[in-house]
């Protein structure tokens, strides 16, 4: 019995081995990118997901708001709270893939779930129930399901879900820096002023609704919003993964290999922006005018 245990740890043993060696040294025509692979098998994941510093901010004001144009929701009066079930799963988002009870990914999984069976739970009381309908955006989706096949009863509570997920993460924070930059720069909140104003003068009623071509008129406003996003930098990057091999300055980059593109680097890079930590709008009156240049 114990020459079977025996083979057993040996051939796990070689297995781990060999998957440790192609990892290593993947079979490529080229040079590997520079840089540390980490521990064997999980590279630097642990060092991804230790925490760092980032700003103590509170989305639950734009999260409510906009739950309750998507679907009704009454954060007062509701039995579910929606925001500590979202800031469970952000705080659960990037860790490491073990749908074992107990784990912050399954109990990410778990919010998420949940979340996903209230939002459908929902939008099968109202297409029983007409009478239950608020014409807001979940109507909206009923509507177009007669047209657009793609708006099944499945997909549709994934689509609020991602909804929800952007506005109470990337929206929040990006609303709270906007209103931190122009409380710091009072000359750029006249300039918005001068424009928004000049805007308004132009009409002929001046409590019309807003016109594609007014919004398109709002040269200063896009500079301010390309601004904003250039520094706040929400995400900390993007993944992508390698389908084929790819060459990168002279480097290969294995098929297979997942890839997170970092933003900051180029948006705070003092090469491509003069004082890139400092909030100027201005900056970008003349990278519109030059496509080639490196933007948002």
């Amino acid at each position: 019995m114990w020459a079977i245990g025996l083979v057993v740890v040996a051939l796990v043993v070689i297995y781990y081995t060999h998957m440790i060696f192609k990892w290593r040294s993947p079979k490529i025509e080229g040079v590997l990118p520079p840089g540390s692979m980490g521990w064997p098998l999980i590279g630097e994941t642990l060092q991804f997901i230790i925490p760092g510093k980032s700003l103590d901010l509170h989305p639950f004001m734009v999260f409510n708001f906009t739950a309750h144009k998507i679907f009704g929701y009454d954060a007062e009066n509701s039995k579910e709270t929606l925001s500590k079930n979202y800031t469970k799963i952000l705080n659960s988002f990037i860790s490491l893939p073990l749908n074992i009870p107990g784990t912050s990914f399954h109990n990410c999984m778990q919010e998420r779930e949940k979340m996903l069976k209230l939002l459908k739970d929902t939008l099968m009381e109202r297409l029983k129930d007409p009478s239950k309908r608020r014409g807001d955006f979940l109507d909206q989706a009923i509507d177009d399901m007669k047209t657009k096949k793609f708006l099944t009863v499945d997909f549709i509570p994934q689509l609020m879900f991602g909804i929800l997920f952007a506005s109470f993460e990337s929206m929040s924070t990006t609303l709270t820096l906007t209103f931190k930059f122009l409380t710091e720069n009072p000359r750029v909140v006249e300039e918005l002023r001068a424009e928004h104003e000049a805007i308004v003068k132009k009409r002929e009623d001046p409590n019309s609704g807003l016109t594609w071509e007014e919004y398109r008129s709002m040269t200063f406003t896009q500079m301010v919003v390309n601004e904003t996003l250039r520094i706040s930098n929400i995400p900390p990057g993007l993944f992508r993964k390698a389908l084929k091999d790819f060459q990168v300055k002279g480097y290969t980059v294995p098929a297979g290999w997942t890839l997170m593109l970092v933003t900051p680097a180029i948006q705070l890079n003092p090469d491509t922006f003069k004082d890139p930590v400092t909030f100027n709008p201005w900056r970008w009156k003349a990278l519109l005018h030059f496509p080639s240049q490196p933007l948002i």
